[in-house]
């Protein structure tokens, strides 16, 4: 193989290396990589912290949620939730590459392109219904993501195109509890033959 090639191939200059980053890494890289949180306190079993949004119709959203509370909480994740959120406010999504100007082609609640929208079930008319993806329990300083496992791959999910998410922590005790979720995901078109 000629030094040219190997140059082609991204190598280290002084050990000739492959130099090699994750695919979600170069996602970043790539502008398509985005992250959105949002933090409330609540006081009351059932108090909920919601964040809720629809998917494009092609590019695929592939999602990896991460959700702590200080006292015992469920985080759900529903897919296909119907209705509106009746005082549900947009919620700014961040490019993970701050120098790209692309913009998120998640869509909030009210249908405002790269948003996402957050409310409480403490003030806010819930959306209702859809198939409960996944319930963990988590609290008292207990942190959860949205699958078991160590890797990205484990945790992952490819969410369905054209769909509205609801992803919410539930409170499970009358405790002052501080939820905290946090969305990170990047988008990808899929090359299929």
């Amino acid at each position: 193989m000629s030094k040219s090639t190997i140059d082609a191939i991204h190598t280290d200059k002084s050990t000739d290396a492959l130099k090699i980053i994750d695919y979600e890494h170069h996602e970043i890289h790539e502008g398509s990589s985005f992250t959105c949180h949002y933090i409330q306190q609540t006081t009351d079993i059932a108090d909920r912290s919601v964040i809720a949004f629809t998917t494009p119709a092609a590019t695929e959203i592939h999602m990896i949620v991460h959700a702590a509370s200080t006292a015992a909480s469920n985080l759900i994740i529903l897919e296909g939730a119907t209705g509106t959120a009746v005082g549900a406010v947009d919620l700014t999504v961040y490019n993970r590459d701050r120098n790209s100007s692309n913009a998120s082609e998640l869509t909030s609640i009210d249908a405002t392109a790269g948003k996402v929208s957050y409310y409480t079930l403490t003030t806010d008319t819930a959306i209702t219904g859809g198939t409960e993806l996944y319930n963990e329990y988590i609290g008292a300083g207990k942190t959860g993501q949205a699958t078991a496992g160590a890797s990205r791959g484990a945790n992952e999910w490819i969410l369905k195109n054209s769909t509205v998410y609801d992803i919410e922590l539930k409170a499970v005790d009358a405790n002052d509890n501080v939820q905290n979720l946090e969305l990170v995901w990047y988008e990808h078109t899929p090359e299929r033959e």
